[in-house]
């Protein structure tokens, strides 16, 4: 396994036609610190794609997407919420079935959450959805810090190097 900063700006750059053709508003925070994690960036990124392009598919135009990265103890936390339409209750039970969809119009195999919850709890970390229909979805991952590097040792080396955290 790497070592990986937890990031979403490169897996959500990924899909800014779609999200400039819908006019969706991305924000959210980041700490000015990355956070080490142990994995492989790739995986991790994919989660990020499948959650995001989720959600853009529940927006109508104009919607919104948050991202906020923070840290809980020995977590690496990132929660991804939007204001669409939200996930009926009777399909919550179903959203990390292999083929389970709920898309019609969209190209869908219904593998995004199951695949993302596969490569999340390889890396030993956690995925859970919170979902009104009506209000939005909100997706929170959680992943274990890699205690053998500190954040602050990171932040201390990329400001000595002259390079943006």
């Amino acid at each position: 396994p790497y070592t990986t900063l937890f990031r979403s700006d490169s897996s959500i750059a990924l899909l800014d036609y779609m999200i400039v053709k819908k006019k969706i508003s991305v924000t959210g925070s980041r700490p000015d610190v990355r956070f080490p994690l142990q994995g492989q960036p790739k995986l991790l990124n994919i989660v990020i794609l499948n959650i995001v392009l989720n959600a853009i598919h529940a927006l109508n135009e104009n919607g919104k997407i948050q991202v906020i990265i923070e840290k809980s103890n020995d977590w690496a936390v990132c929660k991804i919420s939007d204001d669409g339409k939200g996930i009926p209750e009777e399909v919550m039970d179903h959203i990390y079935d292999p083929f389970f969809t709920t898309k019609k119009g969209h190209k869908s195999y219904g593998l995004g959450l199951s695949v993302s919850r596969g490569i999340i709890e390889e890396h030993g970390g956690s995925i859970s959805v919170k979902s009104s229909e009506g209000k939005g979805t909100e997706v929170t991952i959680k992943l274990k810090l890699n205690n053998t590097e500190s954040a602050s040792d990171i932040r201390e080396s990329v400001h000595a190097s002259g390079k943006k955290a």
